[in-house]
């Protein structure tokens, strides 16, 4: 398995206790079967280089940018969750320790910690 992939032999291993009700509208709230997926399993890389476009005239990289990079890594880790809508409810604060600038790479690695079903 490589980082951040689907491990298909740990998802089949689910137990009966493993599934969920269908309360959503348009479901016929019927036990519906769903992997078990842990939060390692939803592990996701990304590398970005900070190229002139991403940053402003002296050379440091727009914190939005930065922002929209984290979201789309976010993003990859939820949608693992095989959930029919993905969103960001909300983030606390967001604070950059260090200034990246133009030919800098960043990583990103998030991964789902909790997840509340509507």
């Amino acid at each position: 398995m490589i980082p951040g992939g689907f491990n298909e032999s740990a998802a089949a291993e689910q137990t009966p206790d493993d599934s969920f009700r269908g309360e959503r509208a348009g479901c016929d709230n019927s036990v519906v079967s769903r992997p078990l997926i842990t939060p390692d399993l939803t592990t996701a890389y990304m590398t970005q280089s900070i190229m002139p476009q991403h940053a402003n005239t002296l050379n440091i990289t727009f914190g939005g940018q930065v922002m929209s990079w984290m979201e789309q890594c976010a993003y990859i880790s939820a949608s693992r969750m095989r959930a029919p809508h993905i969103l960001t409810a909300s983030m606390d604060s967001v604070t950059f320790d260090k200034t990246s600038r133009v030919g800098d790479i960043l990583y990103f690695t998030s991964q789902v910690r909790e997840f509340r079903g509507a």
